[in-house]
């Protein structure tokens, strides 16, 4: 950078690396014909650059796990490797993306979009599977999923055609399930317990395989604690510093009801600063 602004003083030749980032210029001695800091060769290699990268278009806003799973998919794949991910609901700048991914209305593979809440949207994994329909998690797997699974199990001679229905029924199907809204049993069984987290079989994942010689145990449970660590400061951060703030306002609102209306039907609730830094009510 100090070479750089030497030469847009006094005209010296420096070498052919721009010291700002490291780009090759083009020849090894060459002089700088700076703009804003930058060389004209700098300038239009860093911009070829950009411009070759691939983007990934997503929905701003709250995130949910199939988008997320959809997207680190993605970046398992050769043409998307390493893409930029957009958040956004612009249709301008989602028109622009390489590929989208869980928000534009629009489910057409040969242009990239693979979008399930459109009404017209009736798409499962495969004949067999006719009550999940799938999120953009599932378009994604569905799609690329063979794909993915090579470049996850890298050196391996295995039939990749069953691993392909193996994942899918016993990972991907629950994250379209839970996306989707479907519930695993009927809604008139009463469960004994809430599952939340599915925090045992996350932990019981990390004890090494019987064929696993390169995992140690003790290492291991090392990593399990720090995600059940992590796991439960961040429920109790929640019910802490979300849950029982958003219940005080509730309670509140329904403890002076019958300040707005004798019939008590009617509740007041106060209006809050959020994160998205909006006056929102609760």
């Amino acid at each position: 950078l100090v070479k750089i602004l030497a030469a847009r003083l006094i005209g010296l030749q420096v070498a052919a690396v721009c010291n700002f980032c490291s780009l090759p210029i083009a020849s090894t001695r060459h002089r700088l014909r700076l703009r804003g800091g930058f060389s004209a060769e700098h300038l239009r290699m860093a911009n070829s650059g950009s411009e070759a990268k691939k983007r990934i278009g997503t929905h701003d806003g709250t995130f949910h796990c199939d988008e997320v799973m959809a997207c680190w998919m993605l970046h398992q794949t050769k043409e998307f490797a390493g893409a930029q991910i957009v958040r956004t609901r612009d249709v301008k700048t989602l028109s622009e993306m390489d590929i989208v991914v869980d928000v534009g209305a629009v489910f057409d593979p040969s242009s990239h979009r693979y979008d399930h809440h459109q009404k017209t949207f009736t798409d499962t994994f495969d004949e067999k599977h006719v009550t999940t329909k799938l999120s953009s998690a599932g378009l994604i797997y569905k799609y690329f999923g063979r794909e993915i699974l090579q470049n996850i199990v890298k050196n391996v001679e295995i039939d990749y055609d069953k691993l392909y229905y193996l994942i899918y029924d016993n990972f991907i199907e629950e994250i379209d399930a839970v996306d989707n809204g479907v519930e695993c049993y009927p809604a008139d069984a009463v469960p004994k317990y809430k599952v939340s987290t599915m925090l045992g079989q996350r932990v019981g994942r990390l004890n090494p395989s019987w064929n696993d010689q390169g995992k140690k145990p003790d290492e291991q449970f090392q990593k399990a604690m720090q995600i059940v660590g992590d796991e439960m400061e961040s429920i109790v951060e929640y019910y802490a510093k979300a849950f029982l703030p958003a219940r005080s306002i509730v309670y509140a609102a329904i403890s002076s009801r019958l300040d707005y209306h004798p019939s008590g039907k009617i509740m007041v609730l106060k209006t809050v600063r959020c994160a998205s830094g909006r006056e929102e009510p609760w």
